[in-house]
């Protein structure tokens, strides 16, 4: 082999490696995406999101909840409610996005924006789903 070659090989290992470490160590968004409001069910066995997570929770509490169950949605409800601030809820994660939006979209205002960070949080049998 002549250098050339041997250079080449080196070049192409190295961006090899990069790419992997790259792909593997770099911080990645964190940030929940939020997804839209949609009805639920009272109805235990036919919730929109099936797994109960805890109530009064807050958001960032529901998000790990779900990340730490290996649950890929989760939806706040009820923010608010029952003399709690809004930045307490209802907590249920998931992972079906097409059951958490089988009862359709809620109506204009089921939902509740946090002024202090812009999240929705949903209202009674309304959950506020979000993608993480």
């Amino acid at each position: 082999m002549d250098r050339d070659t041997i250079y080449i090989i080196i070049g192409v290992v190295a961006v090899i490696l990069v790419s992997f470490l790259i792909y593997h160590f770099w911080p990645v968004s964190t940030t929940p995406t939020f997804v839209g409001c949609y009805i639920d069910t009272v109805e235990l066995a036919n919730r929109a999101i099936p797994k109960y997570g805890g109530y009064p929770v807050t958001m960032e509490e529901c998000e790990k909840t779900a990340k730490d169950g290996g649950y890929t949605l989760f939806g706040f409800q009820y923010g608010g409610s029952q003399g709690n601030p809004i930045t307490l809820g209802q907590c249920w994660v998931g992972n079906d996005m097409k059951r958490a939006q089988q009862y359709g979209v809620a109506p204009n205002n089921s939902c509740k924006q946090i002024p202090s960070t812009n999240d929705y949080v949903g209202g009674p049998l309304v959950n506020a789903v979000y993608t993480i």
